[in-house]
């Protein structure tokens, strides 16, 4: 494994655009029903009108992104794969920040634990029924891919490299949402039902991508012998 400072500033932004993603399936499945919920930069927040099978498909939109793209990227870690291969499908993986999903574990909240109750609605077959179904449906993605994502690195301190990717993403998101969490940053980054993404947010995915371009051959080069400058 080969970490240089290229791969690490190219894996960030692709933790940034990987979220935005997972954001705007939210907004792009809400947009197309019922039209209600507000988003702001990394940071979604649903409305409720009734409507429990719409509502579950809006909370499911997100993390169906980060499955697909886990399931991308478990399947670049075969053991078939070569190194670029494997290189992008460990950053595939671990850029989802498979430690959001998992602190529903704790909090026992996520965006499928919150799909389930909307389906299960208006009661659970039993106590925490949408939690065991949330949970169940993460795991099923996150542990596989976690697990080939591991057993890829070939250094002698793997579980603490393995620890950084997931807790490393995880902190930069949470210190993002935070700084941009203030009156002012909402107003400005807000995307409201009347609008589809308001100017400053679509700059800003611009932006993510504009610098992300000049770094995207370094995802590749993780698990390569000799990154190239």
């Amino acid at each position: 494994m080969r970490i240089t400072l290229r791969y690490a500033i190219a894996f960030l932004l692709l933790c940034l655009l990987l979220q935005e993603l997972h954001e705007l399936a939210h907004l792009l499945a809400d947009r197309l029903t019922i039209n209600c919920g507000t988003r702001y930069f990394l940071f979604w927040q649903m409305c409720e009108q009734g409507n429990n099978h719409a509502e579950a498909i809006i909370a499911f939109a997100g993390p169906v992104v980060n499955f697909i793209l886990m399931a991308v990227g478990f399947l670049l870690l075969s053991k078939q794969s070569t190194p670029v291969q494997k290189s992008t499908g460990f950053s595939l993986v671990l850029a989802c920040i498979p430690l959001q999903r998992l602190q529903a574990l704790v909090f026992r909240g996520s965006d499928e634990i919150t799909g389930f109750r909307k389906l299960m609605q208006p009661a659970e077959p039993f106590k925490g029924a949408a939690v065991v179904a949330g949970i169940s449906l993460m795991l099923l993605f996150i542990i596989p891919s976690l697990y080939r994502a591991f057993i890829n690195i070939k250094t002698k301190r793997r579980w603490l490299a393995l620890l950084g990717f997931l807790v490393i993403p995880f902190i930069v998101n949470y210190v993002l949402q935070q700084l941009l969490a203030n009156e002012h940053s909402r107003a400005m980054l807000v995307s409201s039902p009347g609008s589809f993404l308001p100017p400053r947010l679509v700059l800003l995915d611009i932006l993510l991508l504009v610098l992300f371009i000049p770094f995207v051959k370094s995802i590749g080069q993780v698990f390569t012998v000799k990154a190239s400058s």
